[in-house]
Parts: C-alpha cells; structure tokens; sequence
C-alpha cells in the first residue's frame, strides 16, 4: 500500500533516520531529488526538436528575451512579441470568416518539462481533437506554441486572432507548464472563451473570465481524461 501511493508521486514518511528529527532516507532522499529536479525544470526551454515534432507547430515568442529574464521579468512573459502577433494576425486573416471554435496555445510555462514528457501533450492533443469532432466543435489545425510564455500570453493570443471572428464564442486552450517541485511534471489547461466583441477589448478576458484544469500529467490527471474535461468545461461556458 506505501509503495502504491508512493508511486503516485504522494510522500510518505515512514520511521526516522539516525536520530528521532531525521528523516527516514527514502523520504529524505525524495525531498533531495525534488528539489534537484525543480531547479533544472525551472530553466529548462522547449528544443528546436521538440517544437519540430508537435503537428503543425507555428511557432512565436513572448517579449522575454531569455530564459533568465522570463524568470526575473515575469511581465514579459504575458505580454507577445511584435514577430508574435504578426504571425497571429497572418494566421487569423488565412482563415477568413472560417475561424474555427478553439485554438489551442502551448507554452513552456514555468516547467517545459511538462509539456515535453513523454505520454503528456500527444496524447492530450489527440484526444481534443477526437472529442471535439465528436461534439461538433471546429479545432484549429494549427497548435500555437509559444516559448517564454505565461498564462496571460495565451489571453493575448485570443485578442489578436479572434477579435474580427463574428458573432458566436471563440475558445483558446492554453496548455503551460505548471510551476515545478511536485515531482509531477504537470501541466494546466487555462480554457477562455468569449465572443469576438468581448476579445476585441484589450485586457478584458483575464484570470477571472478563465477555468482551469491542473494537474494534467501521465501520474496525475491522465492527459485524456483532461481533453474530454476541456471539451465538456468549454461546452458548459
């Protein structure tokens, strides 16, 4: 039973170390490795390969400059690059008045690790794309992915490709690295969506306006069962 929750990635402290304050060495040494794994987590970026392999990448940047003043300026990393929303507006003047019901926007997020993770973002990108066509939905044929981006990046992506889409809801999924030192390598999905009038408003679709799915990972929430949730969430807003 210890062993099984253990291997949920939950800590278990079980007897002491050599004297009665210390830790026992497993726990001991799974607090060590933790935190080892969520400094090289935290400045780890998305590889050119990586990027390479998602289905029909289009890839922008935040204004971030680096990794260190992604981590040291969190503001630049809500806020897209002038490349960025170039390519956006390109990409929303392509679809004309076919813009599809929800895009999805993939940042690395304060962990790329999660993203990266074998068995974490494929299987959930082929899951929406089956539950969405199952419930009548449109989902973009291209995946957004943008490096040094935080969670009100993807809001910005909305504002620039939804903002002459029509009448009816326009959806971003943004899928971002969580913050690391779980163990978990989990990822969110931030789920905004609104009408074309509401993304025209800069600023407008925030935090608040937003649901969230957290704790997508293969030892977590399995990244499947994420999908169908995000399809059942985005039907309910």
């Amino acid at each position: 039973m210890i062993e099984n929750v253990r291997g949920r990635g939950l800590d278990l402290a079980v007897g002491y170390g050599d004297n009665v304050w210390d830790l026992e060495p497993v726990t001991d040494k799974r607090i060590h490795d933790l935190y080892d794994d969520a400094k090289i987590s935290l400045w780890t970026e998305f590889t050119p390969e990586f990027i390479g392999s998602i289905p029909n990448a289009v890839s922008i940047k935040s204004q971030s400059h680096d990794r260190e003043n992604y981590i040291s300026a969190p503001g630049t990393g809500e806020e897209l690059s002038e490349s960025a929303v170039a390519t956006l507006d390109k990409l929303a003047a392509s679809w004309g008045n076919k813009s599809p019901d929800i895009q999805v926007v993939i940042s690395d997020g304060l962990n790329a690790k999660a993203i990266m993770d074998d068995g974490h973002l494929m299987p959930y990108l082929k899951e929406l794309k089956k539950a969405c066509k199952k419930e009548g939905l449109t989902l973009s044929d291209k995946n957004i992915v943008v490096t040094g981006g935080r969670v009100r990046a993807g809001y910005k992506a909305g504002e620039v490709m939804f903002t002459k889409a029509g009448t009816t809801p326009k959806a971003v999924v943004h899928l971002i690295g969580e913050r690391p030192g779980s163990g978990h390598h989990a990822f969110s999905a931030y789920l905004a969506k609104v009408t074309p009038s509401i993304w025209a408003k800069a600023g407008t679709v925030d935090h608040d306006s937003s649901k969230v799915l957290s704790g997508i990972s293969d030892t977590g929430l399995i990244p499947t069962e994420a999908a169908r949730q995000t399809v059942n969430l985005l039907k309910q807003m």
